[in-house]
Order: structure tokens, then sequence, then C-alpha cells
């Protein structure tokens, strides 16, 4: 009996651990940080990073659901290995998570990648996955707070499956998105909090200046906040050390991975920024993307009435203050 007892406690240790976090330094490199990655599979095989640091550990995190490229699919983990997600589990980034210090990322891999077709077929896949993945770790994950980005294909698949499932998401990130929304999947999107990035000298003509400002100026006569939302146009790229790529105008996903920062901490280069309200946003070491992010939750509204107790009569009281003003035409 006691050897089935001391089985059980160690195969419950193992499983424990198998969610716990191992992060490291970003100086440590890529390679470290990937094995802090574990396997999975569900709808969709995938890889995810836990933020949980021990068995006892009762913090509900924010979760990243990552959405891949188009030449980013070609065989499990490769969803990892082509793009800078991983740096957002390395101790640096986690640590800039607002309340939490860390959050889930989560990366499904689509399987027909390989013939232009990323995210056209599995968008129902990755809800799945993230169904599946929500009810295995759903005690650590704040559900308020769930988040979906990904880059290129992988931004379009954002607002299909963002627009399909807007009650799941607080935030999402399409990045050099080659994919223009229609009017009702923008209309779908006026709760959620939306970033969008391009080049403007992309050769995509869905990622033309004029192309994304004419979808993100009607996303935000949609939105109810329209101040939470954003634009960076890129007008140049910027690789490794700050080194200038004149021939790179499609990648703009390794600037939003690094936290919109220069390796010295300064406001990524060639970037414009602006809110919904058409307001110049400026970003201020460490305070980036991932603030950004982190800030945003479906409960926001609801926490605010929360701290203000009288928030529903004030709000009552003008409602019928505008309904006089309405009836008489004051």
């Amino acid at each position: 009996m006691k050897k089935i007892v001391s089985l059980f406690l160690s195969l419950l240790m193992l499983v424990s651990l198998s969610v716990t976090a191992s992060a490291v330094s970003i100086s440590a490199g890529p390679d470290a940080a990937f094995e802090a990655f574990k396997d999975g599979e569900a709808s969709l095989d995938y890889v995810y990073f836990s933020p949980v640091k021990d068995e006892n550990d009762e913090t509900k995190y924010p979760l990243i659901l990552w959405l891949h490229g188009n030449s980013s699919g070609d065989y499990p983990r490769h969803q990892l290995y082509n793009s800078d997600i991983y740096k957002f589990s390395t101790d640096e980034f986690q640590s800039r998570f607002v309340g939490t210090g860390g959050a889930f990322l989560l990366l499904p891999r689509d399987p027909t990648n390989g013939i232009n077709l990323a995210w056209d077929f599995a968008v129902e896949g990755a809800k799945k996955t993230l169904d599946s993945f929500i009810a295995e770790y759903g005690n650590n994950i704040d559900i308020n707070r769930i988040y979906v980005g990904g880059n290129s294909m992988g931004g379009k698949g954002v607002y299909k499956i963002a627009a399909a499932y807007p009650e799941v998401f607080a935030a999402i990130f399409p990045i050099s998105p080659v994919y223009v929304p229609t009017n009702a999947e923008l209309k779908a999107l006026s709760k959620t909090a939306v970033w969008v990035f391009n080049n403007k000298n992309d050769n995509y003509p869905q990622l033309s200046n004029s192309s994304v400002k004419n979808y993100f100026s009607y996303l935000n006569k949609k939105s109810e906040n329209p101040q939470n939302n954003r634009w960076s146009s890129f007008s140049e790229y910027y690789g490794t050390g700050g080194v200038l790529q004149k021939n790179e105008v499609h990648n703009t996903w390794t600037p939003v991975l690094n936290d919109l920062f220069m390796d010295d901490g300064s406001e990524y280069k060639a970037m414009t920024t602006v809110d919904g309200n058409g307001n110049t946003v400026n970003l201020t070491y460490p305070e980036g993307f991932i603030h950004w992010l982190s800030s945003q939750s479906l409960n926001e509204n609801a926490t605010a009435a929360w701290k203000n107790p009288f928030a529903w009569l004030i709000d009552f009281f003008i409602s019928i203050f505008n309904g006089i003003i309405s009836i008489f035409g004051i």
C-alpha cells in the first residue's frame, strides 16, 4: 500500500512540475528559452509556456494565444523557433505583465501552413485548442485577460478568431496582417482592444497606410473604447543590434516581440503610433507593448464600477437628464 501511495505522490509531483515555470534570462539565448516551452496536443498540436511557480501558486495569469505566419508551421515547434515570441517567456519580459508578473503563452500549429493557407481552415481548431488548454489549466488562467496575436497570415487569423469569438478576447494584436477585415468583423470587435501594426512600405496592398487607416478609422467609429485602440506604422526595420535592414519591409513582428524598444531601452525607431482618437502615443521604457496588452481586461468596466459604488447612480441620473433633453429638445 505504501508503494502505491508513494507512486501516486511521485506522479502528482510530475504533473505539478509540468505546469510550473522555468523562465530564463533573455541573455541566456533562444535555445535556453525554447526549453521552457512544453508540448501538447488538442485539435491542433501546440507548445506552451506556463508562468505557474509551484503547486501552491493560485495566481490567475493572463494568456496569449499566438498564431504563426505562413512559413512557420511546417513541423512541430516551428511556430516557436521562427519568431521572437519566445522572448515573452523570459524573466525580463514576464516581469512586465501588469499585476501578475507573468503570463501563459499558447502557440498552436496550423498544419496547412505550407501551401499558403495558414489559418484559412484552422481557426476553429485554434479555438478548440484554446478551450482544451483552459479546461486543463484554468485554475491559473484569468479568463478576463485572454489575448490573441499573430504575424502576417497569422494576423489574418487573429481578426477571424476574434470576430468569431469576441466574448473571449480582451485584446488582439494583428501584426502585418495580410488581410483587410470586413465591416462585420470590425463591428464584432466593438468591445475588444486592438493594436494593429504595419510597415507603410510593405508590398502587400492590404498593409498600405491608406488601407490600414481606412479600416482602423471604421473600427474606432464602432468601438466603445477607441482610446484603448492603437495603430503603429513603421517606415524602416532595424534588426539585431539596431542595424537597419533596408530590404525588409514586411517584418514588424520582431519590434513588437521586443516590446517596441531598441536594445538601449529607447522607443523603437521609425515608428508612429496613434490611438483610436487620433492622439499620438509615445512609449517610455519599460512600459511598452506588454504593458498595454496586459492592462486590457474584459471586466475592466465592471471593476471600475465596483471601485465607485455610486457609479451606477450617477449613470442613472445622467440617462434621465439626457432623456429629458431629448424629449423637450433642450
